[in-house]
């Protein structure tokens, strides 16, 4: 069971660094650009972005990491002995709430 846990802590980590530089370039960079151009153009680009990332690897990193964060709250519910357990089930919890329910809602 060790061994799967660590997977997961490790598949999680790597892959919700890719989502948060996913969304800082897409807060810090993307947005500003689209306000820098007018409205039409914006607009087209935007709806551009929103079909080719539905055909990229984005949405199985973000359904990925999702669930893998859910499977570490299920692991860190059942052995909340063991060790980081809390902090395991604190930080899951956080990015599936702050980032996948934010997101879909």
């Amino acid at each position: 069971m060790e061994i799967v846990i660590d997977g997961l802590l490790w598949f999680t980590a790597i892959s919700v660094g890719i989502m948060a530089g996913v969304y800082f370039t897409f807060s810090a960079f993307v947005m500003r650009s689209l306000d820098a151009i007018e409205a039409p153009a914006g607009m087209l680009a935007m709806q551009s972005i929103n079909r080719i990332i539905l055909k990229s690897v984005f949405l199985p990193i973000f359904f990925g990491s999702s669930l893998a964060s859910a499977a570490l709250i299920i692991l860190a519910t059942i052995e909340p002995s063991s060790p980081g357990a809390r902090w395991t089930l604190m930080g899951s919890a956080l990015y599936v709430a702050g980032m996948f329910i934010v997101t879909v809602a």
